[in-house]
């Protein structure tokens, strides 16, 4: 696992807590997906209490603070783009989880009035742990600490003790993260030249706002009025809210606008590194500082209607995109490989012919079949999967008998096969005559792509 970690482009921690949990429940598709759904759960609930206590400390405020709390909530939970990655398994979920949760302990350690760091080392184990679920977590670290500066300067009361908390805390960060710089500058490295994410442009931040809002199953980019339209909304919302000056809502939207606008710094400067969803961890905030702002109204009848209008839209979406998803329609890999072990065909050989590929397959298929990938190790676009094999990938079993196997299943994405009936590996070669063509739909993200699975029969070797 750790020689594939090396080698991939993201931090370690969501990896091993992911091995632990599977270790205990199981390693099925149910108990993975179940994973992330706790964590997208929980992010529901710290998305409360981050905007309850972001809204006010104040005991006379508790009401308006709940409203704002319970709406935050409520807003996470309907956001499509949250659901959609939460079923993942990926580290999202579980970095949106922290991104909240240490967000939520940095309030309450800088509201607390008494001399005691117990909140600070929470906030420090919750940061450094979101430091290592994803790259992108740096800009939202930067972002926290950009906001307990402000607090610093303007606040006024006696913020001594604040002060050395906030010094020893994120000197703490930076120490426990130093031994994973030199991992992140070789992943720099890795990816400078030879990266998946296009070049920084005017249209980047557009896309990406309404990946983010808009979510779609589709292969089509969004039309650029679309685009237009939930940028400007976008900015609409947080110029307004950046108005109307209140400490949860100023931390809501430094952390939202944060981690944006030092992604686009640095894919200006340095490498591209803008994807939409690596703004997941900051798409909540924005939803908590409206909130915030909606709770501050005097009108009940006032703050139901914009919420209703708020939710309506979210379920809209949601209910959009469930159509477009459509999964029944698109079994991708599990669909590939359960075609495969249906009919008795378990001692099917399977050749897998592009790296992105080869890891869905190999996991569905399990032990029941023979899983081999066919490609060059010198290959490193991280694009297509390439980066996270390892050697043993490549080549055949030890003790490899073709005579055991009845037939083969050649995988592969459109026009990218050409083997034309022989199989050639270092010391060994399969020769096949192609019967029957399969084509599977796969949804990943916002696109849908075929994947084509060719039945062949095995010639016998001379």
């Amino acid at each position: 696992m750790m020689e594939r970690i090396e080698q991939d482009v993201h931090p370690p921690f969501y990896y091993i807590i992911f091995r632990l949990w599977i270790n205990c429940f199981g390693d099925n598709e149910i108990v993975g997906r179940l994973f992330s759904v706790n964590f997208g759960v929980l992010s529901v609930y710290i998305a409360f209490l981050f905007t309850r206590d972001a809204y006010s400390s104040d005991m006379k405020h508790q009401e308006p603070a709940r409203m704002a709390g319970l709406m935050a909530a409520c807003f996470t939970a309907l956001t499509c783009y949250q659901i959609r990655w939460s079923q993942e398994i990926r580290m999202y979920s579980l970095g949106v989880f922290l991104a909240l949760l240490s967000c939520w302990v940095l309030v309450r350690a800088l509201q607390n009035k008494t001399v005691s760091y117990r909140w600070w080392i929470l906030y420090v184990v919750t940061a450094v742990a979101m430091l290592y679920t994803h790259n992108y977590s740096i800009f939202t670290i930067v972002s926290q600490l950009f906001c307990c500066t402000v607090y610093l300067l303007i606040s006024k009361h006696d913020v001594r003790f604040q002060l050395k908390a906030t010094i020893a805390a994120y000197c703490s960060i930076a120490i426990l993260f130093l031994p994973w710089l030199p991992v992140l500058w070789r992943q720099h490295n890795q990816v400078h030249n030879n990266y998946w994410i296009k070049t920084f442009d005017i249209w980047t931040l557009p896309v990406c706002f309404y990946e983010l809002f808009i979510p779609e199953i589709t292969s089509n980019s969004p039309s650029k009025i679309g685009m237009a339209v939930v940028t400007l909304t976008v900015i609409g919302i947080t110029g307004g809210l950046v108005k109307r000056f209140h400490p949860g809502i100023f931390l809501s939207m430094v952390v939202f606008l944060g981690p944006i606008v030092l992604a686009a710094l640095v894919s200006i400067s340095i490498t591209p590194i803008i994807s939409s969803r690596y703004f997941l961890f900051a798409q909540p905030f924005l939803f908590c500082g409206t909130a915030i702002y909606i709770a501050q109204k005097k009108t009940l009848s006032l703050k139901i209607a914009i919420c209703l209008l708020i939710i309506f839209n979210l379920l809209y979406i949601h209910i959009r995109f469930n159509e477009s998803y459509a999964a029944e329609l698109r079994p991708g890999f599990k669909g590939i490989v359960s075609r495969i072990l249906s009919n008795q065909e378990s001692n099917s050989l399977i050749i897998v012919g592009d790296y992105y590929s080869f890891p869905c397959v190999k996991y569905y298929a399990g032990r029941s079949s023979t899983v081999v990938l066919i490609g060059s190790e010198k290959c490193n676009n991280h694009f297509n999967g390439k980066p996270i094999l390892i050697t043993a990938d490549f080549e055949l079993p030890p003790g490899f008998d073709q005579s055991k196997y009845s037939r083969l299943w050649i995988v592969t994405p459109p026009d990218e096969i050409g083997w034309h009936g022989r199989i050639i590996f270092d010391d060994f070669v399969i020769l096949f005559d192609r019967k029957e063509q399969e084509v599977f739909w796969q949804n990943y993200s916002s696109s849908s792509s075929p994947v084509e699975a060719f039945r062949c029969d095995l010639v016998p070797l001379d």
